[in-house]
């Protein structure tokens, strides 16, 4: 069995300008993404900075005319809303700047390799900071419905 090879299609202005900007993507995508883990470290940051200092402010008279099965599902929201969003602050850090990992030998291969699962990595920790952080304040809601409408 031979295997024959042709020349495929001319290229076309548009053909090569695709292929242009798609690697020009691929190039700048880690940073893109990067970039993007730190705007939302900082929102976060900011979100549990308003939950924390709501907390303490209100501190124990928020709950003080509550049952002390209430006052526990409280405290237990509030605490988890607070490590939910931690979660996400630290997820959406390691998006922004990457984790530690062992030196490799350098090679042309190997630094695209690495760029591309550092893409991939930093993508899918700063989709589950987004996800965690939404949970935080999902739970953050539910203790204040349980203060304002509980028994």
């Amino acid at each position: 069995m031979t295997i024959k090879v042709r020349p495929g299609p001319v290229g076309t202005p548009l053909t090569r300008w695709r292929a242009e900007r798609l690697q020009e993507l691929r190039r700048t995508e880690l940073e893109h993404i990067r970039k993007q883990g730190e705007q939302w470290r900082t929102g976060l940051a900011g979100f549990i900075t308003v939950v924390l200092t709501a907390a303490l402010v209100s501190g124990r008279t928020l709950i003080a005319g509550h049952r002390p099965g209430t006052q526990a599902a409280i405290g237990i929201l509030m605490l988890t809303a607070v490590l939910a969003t931690a979660s996400g602050i630290f997820l959406s850090t390691r998006a922004a700047h990457g984790f530690p990992a062992r030196p490799r030998r350098l090679t042309i291969d190997n630094l695209v390799l690495d760029d591309r699962r550092a893409a991939r990595r930093s993508a899918r920790d700063l989709r589950a900071a987004i996800l965690t952080a939404g949970s935080g304040l999902l739970l953050f809601i539910a203790a204040i419905a349980v203060v304002w409408f509980g028994p």
